[in-house]
C-alpha cells in the first residue's frame, strides 16, 4: 500500500474509533465528569477516582479502556504514516533527519497510552494508587501528540507539494 493510501486508511480507522468510543463512552459524561474518560485519566488521586466511579457503571469504563487499545493502534498508525509521508517528500538532509526523529517519536504517544491504560486497569481492579501514575502518563502522551500534530500541520505544504523531476 502506498504512503497516501496508508494515511487515508489510518485516518479513517482513527475517525471510526473516535466515533465508536464517543458513542460507547457517552454514558461516562455526567455533571461530575463532563469530559468522560478524560476525567478518569486526569483524576490524579484516590479520592477523585472514588468520586468518579460512584457515578459510572464499571463495565462501561472497562469497555471504553479496552476500545482505547484499538484506538491506540489506529492513531499511532495515522501519526506514523503522516510523518513517514512527510519524510518521503522532504528534499533537504536536515528535513529528512528531523523527520526521521519525529517518525520514531510518533510511536511514543501510543506507548504512553498503553501504559496509561494499564495503570487505569490496575487502579480500577487492584490498587487505586495507580491512578496517580495515570495522570502523568496522560499528560506526557497529550504533549507528545500535540508536538507531533504540530509537526504534521506545519508540514502540510510538503505533503501536498507536487512531485517535480529534479533531473531536468
Amino acid at each position: 500500500m502506498n504512503m497516501k493510501k496508508q494515511v487515508i486508511f489510518s485516518l479513517l480507522a482513527t475517525f471510526t474509533m473516535i466515533f465508536i468510543m464517543a458513542w460507547q463512552g457517552s454514558s461516562l459524561k455526567t455533571e461530575l465528569t463532563p469530559k468522560g474518560i478524560l476525567d478518569l485519566e486526569f483524576a490524579g488521586n484516590e479520592a477523585r477516582l472514588k468520586e468518579i466511579l460512584s457515578v459510572w457503571q464499571l463495565h462501561k469504563v472497562y469497555l471504553n479502556i479496552y476500545l482505547d487499545f484499538l484506538f491506540i493502534i489506529a492513531y499511532s498508525w495515522f501519526l506514523y504514516s503522516c510523518c513517514k509521508l512527510i519524510v518521503c517528500k522532504r528534499r533537504s538532509k536536515t528535513g529528512i533527519f528531523i523527520g526521521m526523529i519525529i517518525i520514531m517519536l510518533s510511536l511514543f504517544p501510543g506507548v504512553f497510552d498503553i501504559a496509561e491504560n494499564i495503570c487505569m486497569l490496575i487502579a480500577l481492579s487492584r490498587d487505586p494508587h495507580f491512578i496517580f501514575y495515570d495522570y502523568y502518563l496522560a499528560f506526557v502522551k497529550f504533549v507528545l501528540d500535540g508536538l507531533i500534530l504540530l509537526y504534521i500541520i506545519v508540514s502540510l505544504p510538503v505533503i501536498f507539494r507536487k512531485e517535480t523531476d529534479l533531473s531536468k
